[in-house]
């Protein structure tokens, strides 16, 4: 994507990258809808790029001209997902450690990320996203831990919410996310928010007062 941004004279002077936990996982989920990454040792090759466009044939527009139907559909496809995303986590969180394949993958990422922004003098940053055990855990979790390792490594640096997540949290682990999942609700994205412009902010030169 960033490639591509670049090729239409898109020139940004920063790239931030945010990482979310199942990132480590779709990496390496080999899903047709898009790019993803074979790990053989520490050979890593990109697959499926660019996408291959499939013809979605008369049943699918058949189906998508009803209500009914693709009702029928939705709920299908949610459980094919619901089994397929299962499944990755499985083999991506086994033994409450991250697989190597998933390691070897996101540090090819951020080596890749790295090299283009390097060449074309782009600032690159990941910021970690948390999640709602971050939050509640009371010391660094396995995929924070990971990625701060990974981010050393390939010289990037790593802004992460986690800390500023579990203070405005306080004793209510779950007041930054919605109930029924565990994505940020508004007070989570406003937070996240204003961490992600102050750390902007820290980075600029002070104006020259008039």
């Amino acid at each position: 994507l960033l490639k591509h941004c670049l090729t239409n004279h898109l020139r940004p002077q920063h790239v931030l990258v945010m990482f979310y936990e199942n990132d480590y996982g779709d990496n390496t989920g080999n899903d047709t809808r898009r790019p993803w990454l074979a790990v053989d040792g520490t050979n890593v090759t990109i697959r499926n790029y660019p996408v291959a466009r499939k013809d979605s044939g008369a049943w699918k527009k058949f189906v998508k001209a009803s209500y009914f139907l693709s009702a029928i559909a939705y709920q299908f496809d949610f459980a094919k997902e619901k089994r397929r995303v299962t499944s990755l986590a499985q083999k991506t969180f086994a033994d409450n450690s991250i697989a190597a394949d998933a390691q070897t993958a996101e540090a090819f990422c951020l080596d890749q990320l790295r090299q283009v922004c390097d060449r074309e003098k782009i600032q690159l940053k990941f910021v970690y996203v948390p999640a709602f055990q971050d939050v509640r855990a009371a010391g660094p979790t396995q995929t924070r831990v990971v990625l701060k390792s990974l981010c050393d490594q390939a010289g990037v640096p790593l802004l992460d919410l986690t800390d500023d997540f579990r203070k405005a949290s306080g004793t209510r682990p779950g007041a930054l996310f919605f109930a029924h999942d565990g994505h940020w609700n508004t007070d989570g994205h406003a937070l996240a928010g204003k961490l992600v412009a102050d750390d902007f902010k820290r980075g600029m030169p002070a104006a020259n007062a008039p």
